[in-house]
């Protein structure tokens, strides 16, 4: 269900959207766009259905400040059954969510596919122990989680829509959010787990004891993705404070400069009055600007693809005249 409405909202919305309202032209970033909007809507979306979840719980302030309001909370004795029915939906969509995240994996790997995979097996692991007995914890992790994806991915629809100002804010804003959401709270509630989970176990549930021990792992394989990216995440907040401008590190981006692949940055060469020859193709003008971009749509009355042989130009690519 998921999917198919994502889907359906990308392309009767976002991408009409980004062609005629937003006026982008690049495939490349349409097609990005189209994606961190989908995925903006499902983040947003599972916030609201968190929130007003969780509102009003008693573990609703330890969710927001577990360093000050204690932790006591998640961890009730004896154990808590199962969740009321506004969590119970929420963790069936989870499930669905990060299982198509899996899929769509298979279909169209990214470039850091191990770290993501991990990513995504641990979360399916943690929302599928933590139903049956740690739900209240679950619960809570969920929507740390969630609000910082909900700044990201609009700091990169901004990106690919090219609107600057607005794609550095919320990039700011998305530094503060995971510094204080994914180091500081999580870290409190990966602690807790470790030192207060046993008041929610059944000493002699053997399955409860397994789980409890493999959720701890788990959690920590999280919190260790996330100082990972927290790392990433200053290194392009930095860059972006010198250029004014936001830059994917090229194995987040899906693109490389490694040897054999495309460059990523836009780079500008100008040849003057030269004859460029191979095998098959003998072309003759004033000067050539080449550039590396992905996905440029060439007009034919205004350029042309252009063959450069290896030993002038390096790899072939495409170019436009003058």
């Amino acid at each position: 269900i998921i999917f198919v409405a994502q889907l359906i909202m990308e392309q009767v919305v976002y991408l009409p959207l980004s062609a005629h309202a937003l006026g982008m032209k690049k495939n490349e970033f349409r097609a990005k766009f189209v994606k961190e909007v989908s995925s903006l809507t499902w983040h947003g979306v599972a916030v609201a259905w968190e929130w007003y979840a969780l509102q009003g719980t008693a573990w609703w302030a330890a969710t927001l400040s577990p360093w000050t309001a204690g932790t006591t909370e998640f961890w009730p004795a004896p154990p808590p059954g199962v969740p009321h029915e506004a969590l119970r939906l929420l963790y069936l969509a989870q499930v669905g969510y990060y299982v198509q995240g899996l899929a769509g994996y298979v279909i169209d790997p990214p470039r850091d596919i191990l770290v993501m995979t991990l990513h995504h097996v641990s979360a399916l692991a943690l929302i599928v122990m933590s139903y049956f007995f740690f739900w209240r914890v679950g619960s809570a992790i969920l929507l740390l989680h969630e609000a910082t994806d909900v700044f990201l991915h609009a700091s990169k629809a901004f990106h690919y829509a090219e609107l600057d100002l607005a794609a550095n804010v919320t990039f700011a804003t998305v530094a503060v959010s995971w510094m204080y959401l994914r180091l500081v709270c999580f870290s409190r509630l990966v602690f807790s787990a470790a030192t207060e989970s046993g008041a929610a176990i059944d000493p002699e549930d053997e399955l409860a004891q397994r789980f409890s021990t493999a959720c701890i792992i788990f959690l920590c394989v999280l919190q260790l993705l996330h100082v990972y990216w927290f790392k990433l995440i200053m290194t392009v907040l930095v860059a972006a404070l010198g250029s004014g401008k936001l830059k994917e590190p090229d194995h987040a981006s899906g693109k490389g400069t490694s040897s054999g692949a495309k460059p990523t940055l836009e780079k500008v060469r100008e040849r003057s009055a030269s004859v460029y020859s191979d095998k098959k193709t003998r072309i003759r003008r004033n000067s050539v600007f080449i550039y590396a971009d992905d996905n440029v749509d060439i007009a034919a009355d205004s350029m042309i693809g252009v063959i450069v042989p290896p030993a002038i130009g390096g790899p072939r690519i495409r170019g436009k005249t003058t």
